[in-house]
């Protein structure tokens, strides 16, 4: 959730920040915020040994950053109408510009379906967290967890299908991988 987060918020970023984009967000910049996002999530989920209501902080930090995600892929979309509307209505501007905004949408039609892809693949998980903080830890919920965790599995396993199905690049980048791992 935390890195679905971030690259929403670097494409808003890229489509706010135009020419200044390069300049600010930069590789060292984002290996930092990688690195700071790996060590968040990694200290929330050791909260679990030490903490005996644990679930309320990462449920906190999930409700907080879903809200930056779906607020960043909204102003996205804004953003992105907003451009077209422009666009249609200066006619002869360059088919260059064009092609940069629908590979823009593109890209933020991508991010929506990887986002809706997790909410409906973490929203079990999540209502299992919620009814932990109000039950106890039972044999039953046990249970549950494994089969949430297993669905949050599954969503792993889709994010890179719809990446290969939505971005040529990487869909070409992975037969080459095959091919070269066939012979």
């Amino acid at each position: 959730m935390l890195i679905l987060s971030a690259v929403t918020t670097d494409r808003l970023l890229a489509l706010t920040l135009h020419l200044r984009y390069s300049a600010v967000i930069t590789v060292p910049r984002v290996i930092k915020t990688a690195i700071c996002l790996w060590i968040i999530a990694t200290a929330v989920s050791t909260l679990k040994f030490w903490m005996n209501k644990w679930i309320i902080v990462p449920a906190l930090i999930f409700v907080l950053v879903f809200l930056i995600t779906t607020l960043n892929t909204l102003k996205i979309f804004q953003i992105v109408r907003r451009h077209q509307r422009q666009i249609s209505q200066q006619q002869q501007s360059v088919q260059i510009n064009t092609i940069n905004m629908l590979k823009c949408r593109k890209s933020a039609v991508t991010v929506l379906y990887v986002y809706a892809l997790l909410v409906i693949f973490y929203f079990p998980f999540c209502t299992t967290m919620f009814v932990e903080t109000f039950t106890e830890y039972t044999l039953t919920l046990k249970i549950v967890y494994v089969y949430v965790e297993t669905v949050v599995y599954i969503n792993s396993f889709l994010n890179p299908v719809v990446y290969c199905w939505r971005i040529r690049e990487v869909r070409r980048a992975v037969k080459n991988r095959l091919r070269n791992w066939k012979s």
